[in-house]
């Protein structure tokens, strides 16, 4: 997986975000790649000692967590039979292009 995943702007001039220093823009459209380790280390560094300084930024950061964490319990049962049942018939539906 490319290591600069999210980190748009860097991609498209061709810089890596541990070149191009960081700031609230830049670490806050990276934190979700962040917290899912979607980052090469190079650069993690950069977002990582700017969160260190900047409360809003590390506050944004604990409420991705939490709520990744919340999403992740929410995803270990199986789904409900009806909700299997649900899928399945739009799937159908959709496949032959029925309405109903």
């Amino acid at each position: 997986m490319d290591g600069l995943l999210g980190d748009r702007d860097a991609a498209r001039a061709g810089e890596s975000p541990a070149s191009q220093g960081c700031d609230c823009e830049h670490a806050r459209a990276n934190l979700e790649e962040l917290i899912r380790g979607e980052l090469r280390d190079t650069d993690c560094g950069p977002i990582r000692a700017h969160l260190a300084e900047c409360t809003e930024c590390r506050n944004e950061q604990q409420v991705f967590e939490k709520l990744t964490v919340a999403v992740q319990r929410a995803c270990e049962g199986p789904a409900p039979a009806s909700l299997r049942e649900t899928i399945l018939a739009t799937f159908t539906q959709l496949h032959t292009g029925s309405d109903g």
